[in-house]
């Protein structure tokens, strides 16, 4: 057994040569266990043991990410599955099973990752009423299955498995504090992007205000993975919020839905402009990048007298959002000409003539931007 705790502590080291001392000494129990389970009077207690080093022998293959070892870590969970199934913990079995689906789809291997999400739910229905633990993993488990079907171009499924997750989660999460919170509005994000694709506008909206309520609401734990959540779950609720605008609604509900997602994107890019840099801020970056790109579009196309304040105020000194600002003044400038100034007699060109100037003020800052990156960068 001393195998097993001293390779269970080491396979969750970041360092290489520590991890693979900690599947080393897996290796070791997992030799010592087999001859343990032939025995009969040790069968009792050496199998779930058996179960157990297989689990963490693939949690170790999964860290060293290669697709070698991803095959590896799925013929672990395997071997972890054949023990269990002949009589152990069931909520073991269930994760195992969702374990082996997430390496199957990363793996491209939509079919065997259904089949076992799949049988994952079906062995912890059961058990899930009876404890948090198998409530939570049969959480996760739907959870993956609306994502997988999501991806597969099924929104209306994946909306059916994200509404279970949220069943099982909820009472759970409810006693897990921030953690409890944050899981929760991951998982109304799930469910409001599924939500949209399916057409349910008014469900996506609703999912996504109470997932960035949630949010807001947290205070402490991991920074950085708060800020990535309240980015995706912002990002989520514009998209929404976009498509209910083209479907050309009233003049009031257009107004309030325009404020609401300038509200949204304010709020979740000064979040971000918070993390201090160092502390993982190039883990959110991307997502940010894409919220910046969604507020061009917004301000372009819905309000373009605040296009030029909204791009000044959130454009650093990244290549990436150089290159949507670069982009959202051609547009704008492309939009005042197919404009041709017709409105001039309500003030458009007046107008027009604003948003002109203040995009060749973005464009400047662009210009200073890129010749800072080149220079940074030196001679090719």
């Amino acid at each position: 057994m001393l195998w097993l705790w001293w390779g269970r502590l080491l396979v969750l080291a970041d360092n290489p040569a520590a991890l693979q001392a900690g599947l080393d000494g897996l290796d070791q129990a997992i030799v010592r266990l087999r001859a343990a389970v032939a025995l009969e009077d040790a069968a009792g207690w050496a199998r779930p043991a058996l179960a157990i080093a297989w689990m963490n022998r693939g949690q170790g293959c999964t860290r060293k990410g290669g697709p070698d070892d991803l095959r590896a870590a799925v013929g672990c969970y395997d071997q972890a599955i054949g023990q269990l199934l002949d009589g152990g913990d069931v909520n073991a079995l269930g994760a195992s099973l969702m374990n082996r689906a997430v390496l199957l789809l990363r793996l491209e291997d939509v079919a065997g990752a259904e089949a076992a999400l799949r049988q994952a739910i079906d062995v912890l229905t059961p058990l899930a009423a009876t404890g948090d633990a198998a409530a939570r993993n049969l959480a996760s488990a739907w959870s993956n299955l609306g994502v997988l079907r999501l991806e597969a171009g099924e929104p209306t499924a994946a909306l059916e498995a994200h509404r279970e997750a949220l069943v099982w989660l909820r009472p759970v999460a409810a006693k897990g504090g921030v953690a409890g919170a944050l899981d929760v509005a991951a998982r109304l994000t799930n469910l409001a992007q599924a939500a949209d694709a399916a057409g349910e506008f008014a469900e996506a909206l609703a999912a996504g205000r109470e997932a960035l309520q949630l949010i807001s609401k947290t205070t402490g734990g991991d920074t950085v993975q708060r800020t990535g959540l309240w980015l995706r779950a912002a990002h989520g609720l514009c998209v929404a919020l976009g498509g209910q605008l083209s479907a050309r609604p009233d003049a009031a509900e257009r107004a309030a839905w325009i404020d609401e997602a300038g509200d949204v994107l304010e709020r979740a890019l000064a979040e971000f402009a918070a993390i201090k840099p160092g502390t993982g801020a190039d883990e959110a970056a991307a997502p940010a990048a894409r919220l910046y790109g969604y507020g061009a579009w917004l301000y372009r196309t819905h309000r373009p007298r605040h296009l030029t304040a909204f791009l000044l105020a959130h454009l650093d000194a990244t290549e990436t959002r150089a290159k949507v600002a670069a982009e959202a003044v051609v547009a704008a400038r492309q939009d005042v000409v197919q404009r041709g100034f017709e409105d001039a007699a309500a003030g458009g060109l007046e107008r027009d003539g604003e948003l002109l100037r203040g995009l060749s003020g973005v464009e400047e800052r662009v210009r200073a931007i890129y010749k800072q990156l080149n220079s940074a960068a030196g001679p090719a």
